[in-house]
């Protein structure tokens, strides 16, 4: 119920326009400061690159000289120089020779003496050395082949004398009782008076056992005479030397050459002595 004579409240009415701006007021008061933030420090930052090097600066100008230093002490004499050269004069005259008391002068010339063999042949009794080697290695195929050891002596045999000459193969080398009368070895040659003996080694590869289709077959003069067996009293013969014959087995005769069926192969080396009678 409304109170009596007032009617119900009409609806509201639309907005009216805006009204002017007003006035703007004046400036507040500042306010006071804030609190510091809290926040950590940050880290220090890395070192830079070290920077370019700077130009070379001029030079300085040249410094004022020194003072002359004081004068040294005097050094110590030297040694005398070398004598010089001995003049050369010309030799005086010779005097005249003096004579003994009591010398009767020179007397007459003797007799001529007898031929010596010094500088010719080999002296009486003496011994000599050396070594000596030979080889031979033929196929199957071949033709038959020597091979000749040559023992020289530095100077002749007397055409007097009569050498006998003997040869001792590999096995004889110290090995197996050795035969008279060369009791010597490849090391250690020897011969008796009036002998030649000739040694051969014995070490591996130059064993006569070694040996294949090949021999020693005796010995000869430089001509080529053989075999020999000593020197001939009065003769040329071995005078100088002689020769250490080694052949293949199979071996023609003069003038007739043979062509091997099997090979053939030698290697051998030695020593000997030699000691003259006369």
């Amino acid at each position: 119920m409304h109170p009596p004579g007032k009617g119900p409240t009409g609806p509201t009415g639309p907005t009216g326009p805006e009204g002017a701006k007003g006035v703007t007021g004046s400036t507040g008061s500042t306010g006071s400061t804030g609190v510091t933030g809290a926040g950590a420090t940050g880290a220090t930052g890395g070192t830079g690159p070290k920077g370019e090097t700077g130009a070379k600066g001029e030079a300085g100008a040249k410094g004022a000289t020194g003072e002359t230093g004081a004068k040294g002490t005097t050094g110590e004499t030297g040694p005398n120089g070398a004598s010089g050269a001995t003049g050369v004069g010309p030799t005086g005259p010779t005097g005249p020779t003096a004579v003994s008391p009591g010398s009767g002068g020179t007397g007459p010339t003797g007799p001529t003496g007898p031929t010596g063999v010094g500088g010719k042949v080999l002296p009486p009794k003496t011994t000599i050395t050396g070594t000596w080697s030979a080889s031979i290695n033929v196929a199957a195929g071949q033709q038959q082949a020597q091979s000749d050891a040559a023992i020289s002596f530095n100077l002749p045999v007397n055409k007097a004398d009569k050498i006998k000459l003997h040869y001792r193969p590999a096995a004889y080398g110290g090995i197996i009782e050795l035969e008279s009368p060369c009791f010597g070895n490849p090391n250690e040659p020897s011969a008796p008076e009036g002998n030649l003996c000739v040694y051969r080694g014995g070490n591996f590869g130059f064993n006569e056992s070694e040996d294949k289709n090949a021999k020693f077959a005796g010995f000869s003069d430089a001509l080529g005479q053989l075999p020999i067996t000593e020197t001939e009293e009065g003769v040329e013969v071995g005078s100088g030397g002689v020769l250490l014959v080694f052949r293949t087995n199979e071996f023609g005769s003069e003038g007739a050459r043979v062509t091997l069926k099997e090979p053939a192969y030698l290697t051998a080396s030695g020593s000997w002595a030699l000691e003259t009678s006369k």
